[in-house]
């Protein structure tokens, strides 16, 4: 039998000519290495199931009115008749391998998979996915063993993943771990950042906000939102206590745009105002000023 390698195509597509399975079946398949000023896919709707699965670069998915960030190992699902765009980033592009399916139970493995359009992201771990979907692109000439080894391949993918996600009590506790550490470190390092929302958060991680604000409370006992709040007033108080900047200063140092909002902040969670925690510091540094002398 003899095999087309299409892999080294910058763009490569193949319709399948489907007629054996109407449980699950695919449409067509298909590879792509954008340019950099490649235009933007959409706004658009399918009638199928469409997954990509991102090999090298990165770029930007819109789904739902949410944007993701996606990169190398990357799976992502549009479901059909939703709303999408996905384009490159112009410094990385992205190269992925792509499909489309439908049938019966279509539906039932993206759930099983826990892929939809709430969740439609997920990082791959296990090697056989990526090496899955390109040994899919070697397609066999003749059109029956293609329908057949497209449906194989597409079975196998939801294997890996299913497989891949359905952790045991103990592992998913981990995972639950790894995602409030992940998020406390993006936290920690864009607090500064006023435009900072628990939706930028949960999006870096490819993780729903509300699922993101349980297990976040569930482990550290706080929300997400109050977490950054508490980042933010621990640095504020740490730059007040240096005397090096004024309140005004300090505020937008720490992601705070309007220096009002931030005193109201930080008497609201601190208890006194920062001009006074600012000079009770000086007062604890420096004794001397309660001398009569100094009154």
């Amino acid at each position: 039998m003899r095999y087309r390698d299409n892999i080294h195509k910058d763009v490569y597509f193949h319709y399948v000519d489907s007629k054996i399975n109407n449980e699950m079946f695919m449409s067509v398949f298909g590879h792509e290495r954008c340019s950099s000023n490649k235009e933007p896919l959409g706004p658009m709707k399918r009638d199928l199931f469409l997954v990509h699965y991102i090999l090298q670069g990165q770029g930007f998915l819109e789904l739902e009115g949410k944007k993701h960030l996606l990169t190398r190992d990357d799976v992502f699902l549009i479901p059909p008749q939703t709303t999408y765009k996905y384009y490159q980033d112009p410094d990385d592009p992205w190269e992925y391998v792509w499909f489309m399916f439908g049938g019966l139970k279509a539906k039932t493995l993206c759930d099983a998979a826990q892929l939809t359009s709430e969740m439609p992201a997920y990082r791959c771990t296990d090697p056989g996915t990526r090496e899955n979907l390109v040994s899919l692109l070697q397609a066999p000439a003749n059109e029956v063993a293609l329908e057949l080894k497209s449906l194989s391949h597409l079975y196998a993918f939801f294997s890996n993943i299913i497989g891949e996600r359905d952790l045991g009590d103990n592992a998913r506790r981990t995972y639950r771990e790894e995602i409030v550490k992940a998020a406390i470190q993006f936290i920690e390092t864009r607090y500064a950042d006023s435009e900072l929302r628990l939706a930028e958060v949960s999006r870096s991680l490819h993780v729903n906000p509300n699922y993101l604000s349980r297990i976040f409370r569930e482990i550290m006992g706080i929300s997400p939102i109050r977490y950054i709040i508490n980042t933010r007033l621990q640095h504020a108080s740490a730059l007040l206590e240096s005397h090096r900047y004024s309140i005004k200063e300090v505020a937008y140092r720490v992601g705070y745009e309007d220096p009002n909002y931030f005193a109201r902040e930080f008497r609201r969670h601190i208890g006194v105002s920062p001009k006074r925690y600012k000079a009770e510091d000086s007062l604890e540094r420096n004794p001397e000023l309660l001398a009569p002398d100094n009154l």
